[in-house]
């Protein structure tokens, strides 16, 4: 786990992360940067799906035109994460740090945000702050593959 030494604030999400999965402890980084970017991909489907339902059940226009500007954020994130995919798959390295950097800035501010007012519920916040992570985690790995290749 000593590529969780690099991650920018949360070692200890990573080295949590890398060993939820028993199977990392066979993959080269190459396989570790697929696995990291389909969860990533899953958080920000169940981030999405969460933030879909707010939005249809809450009377509160505030909130609504919170969850609206999310959506928007999140349209971004789910593009930049297409990109990260493809790129894994052809090896453009530095282009997959790129794009996890810019889907991580995009879901982060659908939390940080304050335009559209009113505060996300605590679980969406929760959700958006274990995205944050693993992209922090797929940006250390990448950035270590692009150092090799």
């Amino acid at each position: 786990m000593e590529i969780c030494s690099k991650v920018e604030h949360n070692a200890q999400f990573c080295i949590n992360l890398l060993s939820s999965h028993p199977e990392t402890k066979t993959m080269d980084l190459y396989g570790l940067a697929q696995m990291v970017i389909d969860t990533a991909n899953t958080k920000l489907q169940e981030i999405i799906a969460i933030t879909t339902s707010l939005d249809q059940s809450t009377k509160d226009h505030v909130l609504k035109a919170r969850y609206s500007s999310c959506s928007i954020y999140f349209a971004i994130a789910v593009n930049a994460m297409q990109v990260s995919k493809t790129c894994v798959i052809t090896k453009k390295f530095s282009n997959i740090d790129l794009s996890l950097t810019s889907a991580k800035i995009n879901v982060v501010n659908c939390r940080d945000n304050r335009m559209g007012g009113g505060t996300i519920p605590p679980n969406l916040a929760q959700m958006i702050q274990e995205f944050d992570c693993i992209c922090q985690t797929g940006e250390a790995i990448t950035r270590r593959l692009h150092l090799k290749n």
